[in-house]
């Protein structure tokens, strides 16, 4: 009695045996059901799916195998960082110059031009009441003009004044121009997204502009 139940049980259960040994076989041939019908498994095939792993119409897709890794060239423009500092400090503005940043020569000219006037113009001054200062000293008088001696003072350190501000324009000028170099060929742009994406054969590097 019991061996006639498991038979039938085993009769009964034989098809969707069939069925889910056809439905692997048929997967790892690489192979799917029809469109819009069901598997054994109970997953629906319908039209208009997509794989994850398939790159869309609007993107570049570029698959790395393992082992088999190809160098590209860099073809972005560069600098040289020595030549670019190199200019700078033989003329203050010329190593943006080479590095085209048009708009910060003008920057650097004007404030070198500047701090060279005032030193010019300040040491000037300077000179003129350190000649009349010691013209003032005399026997009678051996202290001097002590006003003389104030305005001497006073255009020496505007002079000092000007002179360290000329040499912190031309120490960052100087780094400017190293920077600007460095970074020429750096693409700052959000437009591109580069995204890794693993897959059974190796990994894929799914690039999107």
């Amino acid at each position: 009695m019991r061996r006639s139940i498991f038979l039938l049980l085993l009769l009964l259960l034989c098809p969707f045996l069939l069925q889910a040994q056809e439905d692997t076989v048929r997967v790892q041939a690489g192979q799917g059901p029809p469109l819009g019908l069901k598997d054994s498994l109970g997953i629906t095939i319908r039209e208009g799916a997509v794989d994850p792993a398939t790159p869309t119409e609007d993107s570049t897709q570029v698959m790395l195998v393992a082992g088999d890794v190809e160098a590209v060239e860099e073809d972005a423009a560069t600098k040289s960082t020595l030549g670019a500092v190199l200019r700078s400090a033989a003329i203050p503005g010329w190593g943006q110059l080479y590095n085209e940043s048009y708009f910060k020569v003008p920057i650097v000219v004007g404030l070198t031009g500047f701090m060279v006037w005032g030193i010019v113009t300040e040491h000037a001054n300077y000179r003129t009441y350190a000649d009349l200062y010691e013209a003032s000293i005399s026997d009678d008088r051996p202290s001097g003009d002590l006003l003389h001696k104030r305005f001497r003072e006073f255009y020496r350190d505007r002079r000092d004044t000007y002179g360290w501000w000329l040499l912190v324009t031309y120490l960052l000028q100087l780094a400017d121009a190293y920077v600007d170099a460095a970074l020429f060929g750096f693409d700052v742009s959000d437009e591109a997204k580069l995204t890794l994406i693993p897959n059974t054969r190796g990994v894929g590097m799914q690039l999107r502009f």
